[in-house]
């Protein structure tokens, strides 16, 4: 009875998974397209809306595949505490970028594909996250700063950011994707953990 009341909610589950995953697609093929024509704010921006839908997706997966996290959590606070000392975005671009190449020469001898998909969701949410919003959608407006809205040293600051997210957007959109195959590669799994009566995640519940 409980192995049906779980399996019930398989198909909404796989159906809200793959719905993120498309649109995490969706949005990281138009960041690629916009990159490729230097429209670097707008890329990011759509970079970012697709580090959002993957990860919603890749947490729901990371309900019923319980994974060893405890190296991730670490590193998390590690990356928090550091980028909370460093100022400028540009400086703090230069370190996730550091965090993301890691991943790829040390966690996967350590930990497997699993725990360097995680680490690098990890790191790919910091990226996606840092304060860089407003000057993508200014840029998605085509709209024109005021004259005297912003001191020299931040028109300063902003074009060195810029110059740092062009260095580093297309490895950041390579790893997104990356991310993105990983966890479509994993869907069988995920239908086998719920036909096998796991535990269904909250968000199928709702």
């Amino acid at each position: 009875m409980i192995l049906m009341k779980q399996n019930r909610y398989a198909p909404v589950f796989e159906t809200n998974v793959r719905e993120s995953l498309h649109i995490s697609r969706k949005r990281l093929a138009e960041a690629a397209g916009y990159f490729e024509r230097g429209d670097y704010a707008r890329s990011f921006l759509l970079f970012s809306r697709s580090v959002e839908a993957g990860s919603r997706a890749g947490r729901a997966g990371d309900r019923i595949r319980p994974a060893d996290t405890g190296l991730v959590a670490d590193q998390s606070e590690a990356l928090n505490g550091l980028l909370f000392a460093v100022g400028p975005d540009d400086e703090k671009l230069d370190i996730l970028y550091d965090f993301l190449t890691d991943s790829g020469r040390k966690t996967a001898e350590a930990q497997g594909r699993r725990q360097v998909f995680l680490y690098r969701r990890m790191v790919l949410e910091h990226i996606a996250g840092i304060g860089c919003r407003p000057l993508a959608q200014e840029s998605a407006a085509t709209s024109e700063m005021p004259k005297g809205s912003a001191t020299p040293d931040a028109l300063e600051e902003r074009l060195n950011f810029g110059f740092a997210l062009s260095a580093y957007l297309e490895t950041f959109i390579a790893y997104q994707r990356w991310c993105l195959d990983f966890e479509e590669n994993s869907q069988p799994r995920m239908r086998r953990s719920l036909a096998a009566g796991r535990s269904v995640p909250a968000c199928a519940k709702a």
